[in-house]
């Protein structure tokens, strides 16, 4: 069997099946170039009624957006500083204030909160980053990866997730307190 695609070498792929038809909703999804873990779209991008746009550096995100997804990065602090020297970061809270639903996962989740530190230098320079401000939550990137199952359901009781918890360090804030899953 083939395994997923879990970095950007399987990219273009995906694009080229990313719904060109006519849809219902659009999703799009921040292509940076050290994007990770973007297969965890694909039960998305086999809707029917739903076109995932996988928007590339350089290209503006879409107006028509209904749901923006950060997805997962290699490299986070350095995908972010991308999204200010694309625009994206203007893109996404204009999005934002019109009423679209941003979506975080993984790196993209930290990105989307008031910081993300690397005292380490584990994924490149160490330092501080300052996130896009969209959560009250601040990440510190620890040395050691965590990787186990984890099941749960939705925060408000109803369908049950199962899956896994991958993460490298920790993230903390006031708005840790109104998740949408709870494992």
């Amino acid at each position: 069997s083939r395994l997923p695609d879990e970095d950007a070498l399987g990219l273009d792929r995906k694009r080229q099946n990313a719904g060109a038809s006519p849809a219902k909703t659009v999703i799009a999804v921040l292509a940076y170039p050290r994007i990770s873990n973007f297969d965890d779209l694909d039960p998305l991008i086999a809707e029917k009624d739903v076109r995932v746009a996988f928007v590339a550096p350089g290209r503006p995100l879409p107006a028509t957006a209904d749901l923006v997804v950060l997805p997962g990065s290699k490299a986070t602090r350095a995908d972010l500083a991308l999204f200010g020297e694309q625009g994206w970061d203007i893109d996404v809270k204009a999005l934002r204030r019109r009423g679209t639903r941003i979506l975080g996962l993984c790196g993209g989740y930290q990105m989307l909160g008031e910081s993300v530190e690397d005292q380490h230098g584990v994924e490149g320079s160490k330092g501080t980053s300052a996130g896009l401000g969209l959560l009250k939550v601040r990440t510190t990137l620890g040395r050691d990866k965590t990787l186990s199952p984890a099941t749960g359901c939705a925060a408000d009781g109803g369908a049950p997730v199962a899956g896994y918890e991958m993460h490298l360090g920790a993230t903390d804030g006031l708005d840790r307190a109104r998740p949408f899953l709870r494992l």
